[in-house]
């Protein structure tokens, strides 16, 4: 309804708004903000996203830099822009008649998403990249001195450190309860790691639970 990529049952799914084609204004069309449905999420952190626009799946990590939060579509209702008559529910009797066709596209759309599962199993690949730069810290602590105590004390921290880079907080609620298979996305940003991979600097989840 307002041509930014995502039909209206993925708008209405992910708490955008079908009305606005950036409904949060922040410049960037929400059909480019990587919308969609969580394919699977593993205890090592990857995390598997089927886009709304398009049915690709994208694989990435999720690890302790990223910043993953949960709201109800009420919540993200509240960012959008005053200045538009339309939510995510179905009582804007104004884009009812649009929203009604294009749910019947939709319906097609949805069946396509189960078939590309096999993109999940390439895109999976990308996983484990952190592991040379753990060698590298490994290597490192070697210290010449021996009697050093204290230098090798310190780089043994930093090794650690180095490998704590790629994990998550396993407790959080948003993480354990909502990161989970079927679970929308409203918005996520991804970056490329220095191996190439891809990795999930942000993901913004819609909370269903009543």
């Amino acid at each position: 309804a307002d041509k930014d990529g995502l039909s209206n049952l993925a708008e209405q799914s992910s708490a955008n708004d079908p009305g606005d084609a950036d409904s949060d204004d922040d410049g960037v069309k929400d059909g480019a903000e990587h919308a969609g449905q969580v394919v699977s999420f593993s205890t090592d952190g990857t995390l598997q996203l089927r886009l709304a626009t398009t049915g690709k799946v994208v694989t990435g990590t999720v690890d302790g830099d990223t910043s993953v939060e949960c709201n109800g579509v009420s919540d993200y209702e509240l960012g959008y822009d005053d200045t538009t008559t339309s939510d995510t529910s179905s009582d804007d009797t104004g884009d009812d008649p649009s929203s009604d066709d294009d749910t019947g596209d939709d319906g097609s759309d949805d069946p396509g998403d189960d078939s590309s599962d096999g993109d999940a199993t390439t895109s999976s690949s990308d996983d484990g990249g952190d592991a040379p730069s753990a060698t590298a810290s490994a290597a490192s602590d070697d210290d010449p001195s021996a009697d050093d105590g204290s230098d090798d004390s310190g780089d043994d921290d930093a090794g650690d450190d180095a490998g704590e880079t790629s994990s998550y907080d396993a407790t959080d609620p948003c993480i354990d309860e909502v990161l989970t298979a079927g679970s929308w996305v409203h918005e996520a940003a991804l970056s490329a790691a220095d191996d190439g991979s891809n990795v999930f600097d942000a993901v913004a989840l819609v909370d269903a639970t009543p």
